[in-house]
This record gives C-alpha cells, structure tokens and sequence, in this order.
C-alpha cells in the first residue's frame, strides 16, 4: 500500500481537533482592528494628559506663593528635609514616613468610599465632592488668577468683579463635572483638568524628598489596591459593576476614534494585505473550559446606566442557569461569576453563548431572551457576535475610554517636580510618563484589570533619575569643555 513519505500517522488529528488548533492559531494572531483601537485609544488621552501636564508644570515654574509652600508643609511630619544637613540616609527615611502617613490616609479614605458605596451611602460622598470642587475651583482657581493677573502681569481687579466671575466659574464646573445633563462635554473634560492642574500645583509644593517617595509608593499601593483580592480599588470597580451606578466626578471620558478597518467585514488595503472577519467560537472549535474561562476573564467596560432590555442582577442570574442547563453545559457553577462579569453586557453574553452553543430557536416560553431581542432583526450570528453593532448604548460605551482623575494629578505633579530643574528633565519624565501610559493601554487588553499609575511612576523616576544624575552633569561637562554648543 502507497502511503505518503514524509507523512507521519501521529500527528493526524480528527476533524474536532483540527478545528480546534486552526482556532488557536486565530487567536493567537494579531487583530489589526484591536491594534488600531489601541492605538486611537491612546491618542484618546494623549491630548488632555499633556495638557494637564504642561499646564502644572507652568504653573509650578512661574506661580510661587510662600503661604501656600508653608501650609502644605505643615501636613508633613517632617517639615525640612531639603534644608536640612542630614544624610541621604537619614532624608530618606524621614521622606519614607512622610508618605507612610500620606498613604495611610489615602487607604483609609479609599475604604471608606468602598463602605459607603456598599451601604448606597455615595450621595454623602458625592455631596463632599461637589463641595470640595467649588472650594478649590472658587477659591483656589482665584488665589492663582491673583498670583498670574495682579502679581505677574501686574493688572488691577477689584474684589467685586473677582467674586462674581469665580463663583459664576465654580458652579458651572460643579454642574458641568457632577450633574453633566445638557453640558457640553468638552466643558466638563476642560474643568477636570482645571482640578487636575490646581492640586498638582499644590502637590508640587511640597518637599522634593517627600514628593518622590510619596510617588514611589503610590505606585506600590496602586498595585495593591487594584491586583489583589483585597485591595479595595479592585472591590470597588465590582461593585460599580454590579449595581451599574458610576463614582461622580472622579473619572475623565475620552472619546476613542472608530478604527478605520472594519473587522465585521473582508477588506482589502492597498490592494495587497486582507483583514478577515475573525470565525466565532463554538463548540465544534473551542472547549467548553476554554471558552467559560473567556468569559470570566474578559475585561468589560465599566457603564454609567444599564443598556436599554437589560433585566436585574438576580433574574439575569436566573435566565443564566436556566440557560446552561438546557444547553447541557458542564460549567453551569461558574453561573453567577459570568452573570457577574456581563450584568452591563447582557445583550452580548447571549450574543456569545447563542453562537458558540449554535442555538437557532427559542421558545417565547422560555425565561431568557429570543434570538431576535438578542440579534436584531437579521440573525446573522457571524456578524452579530463579530462587530456585534446591535444596541447603541454598547457601542456608545465602547467608544470611551476613561482614565481616573487621580492618574491626571500625579502624572501632572511628577513632570511638574521635575521641570523645577531644568528642561531636559522636564522633558524626559514627560516623554516617560506618555510611554509608561501606552506601556498601559496596551498591557489592558490583555488583563483582566491593570492601575495606571505604577508603570507611569516607575519609568518617571527611573528616567529622573537618571536625567538628573547621569545625563546633565554629562551636557554640563560637554558645555564646559565646549564639545556642543548649548
């Protein structure tokens, strides 16, 4: 009998597992759509924290104000480390305690928005928002109007006009960042990098030894708060997603440009490279541990309302098991996680679980929705589950991108500190801050939840470092042995 030289018997894989590799292969390529989404998410918040971020280190370079250097120095323990004539050592230590205390209030304050968002306290906290938003917008944004227009340019404002403007100018970034109805939100992203550049400018008056180790390590407890089971960040993110009522004034939303390849469809670019459709998952293609482990994982964005058809947490549970169990599903425990992880993302769970368990019917008797609530009116599962454009509100989420408030301000006050020196440093922990962000938005799409802020700080300091100990001393010896001219 002929057979085949070079070809080896063991290595002949049923059609299942054929599929099952040619799967594998699917997705272990790159998604150029995914890639350009990235990409446009990226330039989504480029703009707003570079402008947060030139913005403080202006203000920190020309706008000094002793009174302010002084009551900011009177929250530290120790007050004098730069002045003082202590050793590294010992400045480091008093600078390690300083923000040992800063990080303590900041875990005490975190776990008590936690506490109150569990017990629907939030409008206590949201109340000392808005309170707090109209304090330093009214009165801190008129002590730096004062310090640049009377001060610096040497203008004349009378009292009267002053008060009136910044208290027009403090409501309206009140309503414009909590109420938000009927605002454009172009107003709203403008007043929360206006707070954004006021408490990083006030941050910056703080000792530089303070200032940095406080940065360290909040990149350490950004870790902390967000990866571990525990940390109440990571608490916190579930609970918004479980009762779907978002943290006001807290989060700044870019809005991401839609990707210019359209990966529901074949097309063809320059007439040389083809981006296909990637084929969705079933059950002939793709293990059933395989694909209930997708679903626990995957990372979904966080919705300020319940998309329009969605039903409670406890009836969506429900339609869940009722589900799996006629489906025969060997993962019907894991229920509540999946219910859990897709209560704002309904519509395209069923999208994923009608496709993969290849349902073409449901009864209107049954308790979970019809194929035609789930996939519109054409029931076309490749390209429902695909590029899944069936609500709006999903596609109007997914169209976001939101970066917390807290990564604006410390982003703003790293650079800011830095550009106290000089440009070059100024410039080499701005460049570091932008790539530790990509570095981020990047790594995100492939875990299940990342803080922004560690990579950013980390590369920041290393690269101040560096700059400020490495590489000006090297320009200042070329200048002087006049190898370039600078």
């Amino acid at each position: 009998m002929y057979e085949e030289p070079l070809l080896d018997k063991s290595t002949v894989y049923d059609d299942v597992e054929r599929k099952q590799v040619q799967q594998e292969e699917r997705d272990e390529q790159v998604d150029l759509g995914a890639v350009i989404h990235q990409l446009n998410s990226f330039l989504a918040v480029l703009w707003p924290v570079s402008i947060a971020i030139v913005c403080s280190s202006l203000a920190a370079s020309y706008i000094h104000d002793p009174v302010m250097k002084k009551a900011m120095t009177t929250y530290m323990y120790y007050q004098d480390i730069d002045s003082s004539q202590l050793s590294t050592t010992e400045k480091t230590g008093e600078a390690l305690f300083n923000a040992l205390l800063v990080i303590v209030f900041i875990a005490f304050l975190t776990f008590g928005i936690v506490l109150l968002y569990k017990c629907n306290g939030m409008h206590l906290f949201a109340g000392y928002c808005m309170l707090y938003s109209a304090a330093l917008l009214g009165l801190m944004g008129s002590k730096l109007v004062v310090i640049v227009l009377c001060n610096n340019l040497h203008w004349v404002i009378d009292s009267v006009s002053l008060t009136i403007v910044m208290f027009n100018f403090a409501i309206v970034g009140v309503l414009s960042i909590f109420y938000q109805k009927g605002i454009p939100r172009s107003i709203e992203r403008g007043y929360l990098i206006i707070t954004s550049v006021i408490v990083a400018w006030q941050l910056a008056q703080l000792s530089e030894w303070s200032v940095w180790m406080l940065l360290l390590l909040l990149g350490f407890w950004d870790l902390f708060a967000v990866l571990t089971p525990v940390g109440p960040l990571r608490c916190l993110v579930d609970l918004v997603q479980e009762k779907g009522t978002p943290i006001p004034g807290l989060l700044f939303e870019a809005d991401v440009e839609k990707a210019h390849i359209d990966v529901g469809e074949t097309t063809t670019i320059q007439g040389t490279s083809t981006v296909r459709r990637r084929k969705v998952a079933t059950r002939a293609t793709m293990s059933e541990e395989v694909f209930v482990q997708r679903l626990l994982f995957a990372v979904l964005p966080v919705r300020a309302s319940h998309p329009r058809g969605t039903v409670e947490a406890s009836q969506f549970q429900l339609q869940l098991q009722v589900f799996l169990r006629d489906q025969n599903s060997s993962f019907q425990d894991h229920s509540i996680e999946v219910a859990r992880n897709f209560q704002q993302h309904q519509f395209r769970l069923w999208r994923n679980l009608y496709t993969y368990y290849e349902v073409d019917y449901v009864s209107k008797q049954q308790i979970y929705p019809d194929m035609q609530s789930v996939f519109g009116s054409s029931v076309d599962r490749d390209q429902a589950t695909s590029a899944e454009p069936r609500h709006n509100d999903e596609d109007a989420e997914d169209k976001s991108i939101k970066l917390g408030l807290g990564d604006f301000i410390f982003y703003s006050v790293l650079v800011a500190r830095a550009s106290l020196h000089n440009f070059a440093v100024f410039a080499a922990c701005f460049l570091a801050i932008l790539v530790g962000l990509a570095v981020t938005l990047y790594l995100l799409a492939r875990f299940d939840a990342l803080p922004a802020l560690p990579i950013s700080l980390f590369l920041g300091i290393i690269v101040y470092l560096l700059t400020l100990n490495v590489v000006t001393p090297m320009i200042d010896n070329f200048h002087a042995s006049s190898v370039v001219g600078i």
